[in-house]
């Protein structure tokens, strides 16, 4: 199998008044585990306003190169990143939420 990806992207963030985000993982389902091992990444996008319907493989919105979160390999199941860091980010209101 080639490289594959996936777009997610969250409108906004529920609110947690008065609350701190002490750690966070982005679970995401593979229905699948093939064979090969090979390591999966989770990057931040840096384009704002990309729309799911018009993304094609050569019109990706712009992500940052070094991975957030690496994986060494998937498995039939949920499969979970570390996203303590980014989720601060946002809830700081330091980055916009842009996937």
């Amino acid at each position: 199998m080639g490289a594959t990806r996936s777009l997610v992207k969250w409108p906004t963030l529920p609110g947690i008044p008065n609350a701190e985000v002490l750690g966070n993982q982005i679970g995401l389902y593979q229905y699948h585990a093939y064979s090969q091992i090979a390591p999966v990444e989770m990057h931040k996008m840096t384009t704002s306003g990309w729309a799911h319907d018009r993304v094609t493989w050569n019109a990706l919105p712009s992500f940052n190169s070094s991975a957030q979160s690496t994986l060494g390999s998937l498995v039939t199941g949920y499969n979970y990143f570390e996203a303590t860091s980014l989720i601060k980010e946002w809830y700081a209101n330091l980055k916009p939420i842009m996937g």
